[in-house]
């Protein structure tokens, strides 16, 4: 999970620097400005093809069980459904303080150049993507 998420955040974060992958690719999950649970895989096909081969490589690079992956998988797509549900339930960021949930996912669709990490949010705060009140205040009165 810490793996991937750390992978995540950087291939995320390109697709939102680069005008030719946010607008041929990423911009398809983006329509929605409100995340529900639909829009977890509501992606262009390029996008889920890869982020599908990620979620398949990391676990096998480590060497892992098969079971293991099995798991693996199931709880990546349960977590990716819970961030984009639009629900805050509460309960992981309690016991991973640097947890993002759909909270944090919900802010990155308000303000896209944030919150890149899908998990925790440890390198949004370390390379100061993490969303922030007045960026979106700020944007609102412009």
């Amino acid at each position: 999970l810490i793996l991937f998420d750390g992978f995540f955040h950087f291939w995320h974060r390109q697709h939102h620097n680069s005008r030719v992958l946010y607008k041929n690719v990423h911009s398809v999950h983006h329509q929605f400005n409100a995340p529900f649970v639909w829009v977890t895989q509501y992606e262009h096909p390029l996008e889920l093809f890869t982020v599908g081969v990620l979620s398949v490589l990391v676990p096998i690079s480590l060497g892992v069980h098969p079971l293991s992956q099995w798991a693996w998988l199931l709880l990546a797509v349960y977590l990716s459904v819970d961030a984009h549900s639009g629900y805050d339930f509460g309960v992981l960021d309690k016991v991973f303080p640097l947890w993002g949930g759909a909270v944090h996912h919900d802010r990155h669709h308000l303000n896209p150049r944030t919150n890149y990490q899908p998990f925790f949010t440890w390198f949004d705060y370390y390379y100061g993507t993490i969303f922030k009140e007045e960026a979106v205040a700020t944007k609102k009165m412009s």
